[in-house]
């Protein structure tokens, strides 16, 4: 099973939902905040201030999801996770 987590470096505003648009988690995180994204298919976050996310893959950083003031918008979890083609 792949694994996602995100971690806040400061405080951000984030929305999960599922693929039917349903909100799965919508909160502020705040620094050094955990969050162990659900394993389901078609999950799409939105962050303000994507910058202030780090992403990681079975405990492996991935990277930041954005720039510094930057708002994600859309971002499919799955190929985060490598779900799709060529993952």
């Amino acid at each position: 099973t792949k694994r996602l987590t995100l971690r806040a470096s400061e405080t951000v505003w984030v929305r999960i939902a599922d693929a039917s648009g349903k909100s799965v988690m919508t909160r502020e995180m705040k620094p050094g905040e955990l969050y162990l994204v659900p394993d389901a298919r078609g999950l799409v976050l939105e962050a303000r201030n994507a910058g202030a996310l780090d992403l990681f893959l079975n405990d492996k950083l991935v990277g930041k999801l954005g720039k510094a003031g930057e708002t994600l918008s859309g971002y499919g979890l799955d190929a985060a996770a490598g779900e799709k083609a060529g993952g």
